[in-house]
């Protein structure tokens, strides 16, 4: 009997672990869960991963770090963002009741995050700063807005996912977009760099065609 016991004991952890994940699922299966906001996060939620992977294999993003200064920092920082951006996510269509404001800031929001990547690349191939890059992420710091609003009557913890959220696009992306510069790109239509090398090229050109004009004229009368 001393034998069974731990066995049984590890079958009823087991048991009692497995009726709580149980419970926990019925719980969300059996609350009012918002089909609507669930569906459009991960619509809307793919299309801007796949916009960024494409940005990230279509164009030289060297010129969209040079404005960080600590780039570990940063990217530690996107990563809060992130985890927050869930956490709220999560709240709003399983915990929640459905809400037609924080419906429109997730749609403001995520309107603004599927034009950034591609008005991003399309900026960095005409090697400017272009201010519709600073429109879509108006749009995402408005929407990001929104839902700290609309998070002000429940609970601390999604006010405070929802204000470190906006902190993250309004004022580190506002700082990221004054800082952010290029340089020179090598997807480029035009650059300053690559003028001045045709200029040097067709002066050097001109210079070898006079130079050879001369010699010419010089071996004529030496004849």
């Amino acid at each position: 009997m001393c034998s069974q016991k731990p066995q049984q004991k590890i079958l009823v952890s087991t048991f009692t672990c497995g009726h709580q994940i149980e419970v926990f699922m019925s719980s969300l299966t059996k609350s009012d869960m918002n089909s609507e906001l669930l569906w459009l996060i991960l619509t809307m939620g793919i299309g801007v991963l796949f916009t960024y992977v494409h940005l990230l294999n279509s164009s030289d993003i060297s010129t969209l770090t040079k404005g960080i200064p600590n780039r570990i920092l940063g990217g530690a920082l996107m990563v809060v963002a992130i985890v927050a951006f869930v956490y709220i996510s999560i709240h709003w269509i399983w915990f929640l009741p459905p809400d037609l404001n924080a419906f429109g800031a997730f749609v403001i929001y995520f309107l603004g995050a599927l034009l950034r990547a591609p008005l991003t690349a399309d900026a960095i191939h005409r090697d400017e700063k272009t201010s519709a890059v600073g429109l879509s992420m108006s749009l995402v710091g408005i929407g990001s807005i929104g839902l700290v609003i609309v998070s002000m009557a429940h609970e601390p913890l999604l006010i405070i996912a929802s204000v470190w959220l906006m902190f993250h696009h309004v004022v580190l992306d506002g700082v990221w977009y004054v800082r952010w510069h290029f340089l020179y790109s090598a997807n480029a239509l035009f650059t300053l760099e690559s003028t001045e090398i045709s200029d040097d090229n067709s002066q050097r050109t001109n210079s070898s065609a006079t130079t050879n004009y001369s010699q010419y004229n010089d071996d004529l009368q030496s004849i």
